[in-house]
């Protein structure tokens, strides 16, 4: 019981401090930064393959690919937006849940 009343704990913090404060902006704003660092990285890979034909470059082209697309996704889309709706209702629900092991905890105790 206490593993649980601690980790509802831990994870409304995490929703509280996501979905209230402006992180989520701020990861948008960072993930916009990494899309272009990867896109160039990923270009840049590409043209040196092309140049020196090592299929470990190749790789690290699909690497940097991968990292470009998802943080494209995460800096072009609403899904900030998203995330803070999502944040704030975990932060009540987690906090519910933290309140209901917390009693459940005081009534085992007394009997």
């Amino acid at each position: 019981m206490r593993s649980w009343l601690f980790t509802f704990f831990i994870l409304s913090v995490i929703a509280g401090l996501v979905g209230f404060t402006n992180l989520a902006s701020k990861m948008a704003q960072f993930s916009g930064n990494i899309f272009l660092v990867s896109a160039v990285l990923c270009g840049l890979t590409l043209v040196f393959y092309f140049f020196k034909k090592n299929y470990l470059l190749l790789s690290w082209m699909f690497i940097f690919l991968a990292v470009a697309v998802i943080s494209g996704v995460f800096a072009y889309t609403n899904l900030a937006e998203s995330m803070v709706y999502i944040s704030k209702m975990s932060f009540y629900l987690f906090l519910a849940l933290f309140i209901l092991t917390l009693m459940i905890r005081k009534i085992r105790k007394r009997t």
